[in-house]
């Protein structure tokens, strides 16, 4: 069949002309023919308000700090923010997510370096390692402000305490000591002013040991039977209190407890050496697994699992996860009690 020239030129102009329709339609409405574009981070505006039974946490490095929510994620604004800690700021401690270690926040909220030392609980005074006397007898540097202080482990004989080490605060004024005394491990009681007091003497066995809310909390382990093998169970968590006491408040008899949390003088989770994660308070066996970093008085766990951070309640299925990096150093703080952008 033969088609004359102007027939296919207008056939030509009017396939043209819807061509140009259809991608007039695409350019007004785009959304309707395109994959949706992820949203950018939420604003202000629209983050949820803090809820205490929905995950609230803030993530901080060493150029700044951002909130996080369940329902998205926004950086924090100095010192408008301030008011979000619902602490202030030289008490708020959070973890390195990474080591577990406590963290702690300055000016600007920037991530405070490794060396910050233990804080006291009203964050006025600091405590670092410093080199020991001529003698060999140990020191503590505590910082307050911008003055130092240098104080030398003597008791009240003028022995010197050796191979001591500063595991926090007994309180405000009262730094924690543990140190060898007549080649016994022992706990001490020093004060800001210099007077060393023991405590109590501490099984040679003992480790991980932490300072939280007035007492002095460690772990007992069954020594391995060669020099390089590992701890054995069974194992026992003990809390001793400035005054003497020591009271033993768990035995793991076929686990060896690696990590606790406390929270408000009371013991929430321990994690074993495997990993796998317990409330303290019940038999319901294993909750959870990964790196126990913290908790909150009402069962919230606060998990690392490689570069996925979790938190919320197992129990309920109320996990929550984020992706964090390892590559540089990044601490995790629960907001307990806050005001989210002015919201209750």
């Amino acid at each position: 069949m033969i088609t004359s020239s102007k027939n296919t030129s207008t056939s030509v102009f009017i396939s043209l002309l819807v061509i140009a329709a259809a991608a007039a339609v695409v350019f007004v409405f785009p959304d309707r023919f395109s994959p949706k574009i992820a949203p950018p981070p939420l604003s202000p505006s629209a983050l949820q308000p803090f809820s205490p039974s929905a995950p609230n946490v803030l993530l901080a490095d060493e150029a700044g700090a951002w909130l996080q929510v369940a329902s998205g994620s926004r950086p924090l604004k100095w010192p408008e923010d301030v008011k979000l800690l619902g602490a202030a700021l030289s008490t708020f401690r959070g973890h390195d997510v990474k080591t577990g270690e406590d963290a702690y926040l300055e000016s600007g909220f920037i991530l405070a370096t490794s060396s910050v030392g233990f804080r006291s609980p009203d964050g006025r005074r600091s405590i670092h390692p410093t080199p020991s006397a001529p003698d060999g007898t140990s020191a503590i540097l505590i910082r307050y402000g911008g003055d130092t202080s240098n104080v030398i482990l003597r008791e009240e004989n003028g022995r010197g305490i050796r191979d001591a080490q500063a595991v926090g605060w007994w309180d405000n004024e009262t730094v924690a000591v543990v140190g060898i005394k007549n080649s016994v491990r022992t706990a001490f009681a020093v004060g800001i002013a210099g007077g060393v007091r023991v405590v109590a003497s501490l099984p040679e066995t003992a480790t991980r040991i932490e300072i939280h809310d007035g007492g002095l909390w460690y772990v007992t382990l069954t020594p391995g039977e060669g020099l390089e093998s590992e701890p054995a169970p069974p194992s026992e968590l003990h809390r001793l209190m400035v005054e003497g006491k020591d009271s033993t408040l768990m035995v793991s008899p076929v686990t060896v407890i690696s990590r606790y949390v406390v929270v408000g003088g009371n013991l929430v989770a321990t994690q074993n050496e495997k990993g796998k994660i317990y409330y303290s308070s019940s038999t319901e066996g294993v909750v959870a697994e990964g790196v126990l970093l913290d908790a909150t008085a009402d069962g919230k766990l606060l998990i690392r699992n490689g570069e996925k951070l979790s938190f919320g309640d197992p129990r309920a299925g109320g996990m929550t996860s984020w992706q964090v990096s390892l590559e540089k150093r990044v601490a995790v703080f629960i907001l307990k009690s806050a005001v989210v952008d002015e919201k209750p």
